[in-house]
């Protein structure tokens, strides 16, 4: 990237950081506008977009905590091994090795 489109991206980055803050502080477009000398427009297309930003790590959040949860359940729904073979083990016990305790 070059110097100059790195130092413009951050410039804007940086406009995009003090316009949300201003207005979740109560400033309206027309205010935020009048401090950086840029249009009303302007703030209405930079609160859009910072809307579609915030959008959209919402749903990346919301999608990995929907993962971990599916897999905390999946991993406790699931038994491990050793307790099927445990299950097994007792099973074949009681069962095959020991014909008179089925009737009990």
């Amino acid at each position: 990237m070059k110097p100059k489109l790195k130092r413009e991206q951050t410039a804007h980055e940086e406009r995009l950081e003090k316009v949300a803050r201003f207005y979740l502080h109560g400033e309206t477009q027309a205010e935020i506008a009048e401090r950086y000398k840029i249009s009303q427009q302007q703030v209405i297309f930079d609160l859009q977009f910072i809307r579609e930003r915030w959008r959209e790590s919402s749903i990346e959040k919301i999608e990995e905590k929907t993962a971990i949860e599916l897999a905390k359940i999946d991993a406790a729904e699931t038994p491990s091994i050793d307790y099927l073979i445990h299950i097994h083990v007792l099973e074949f016990y009681f069962v095959k090795l020991n014909p008179s305790r089925r009737n009990s």
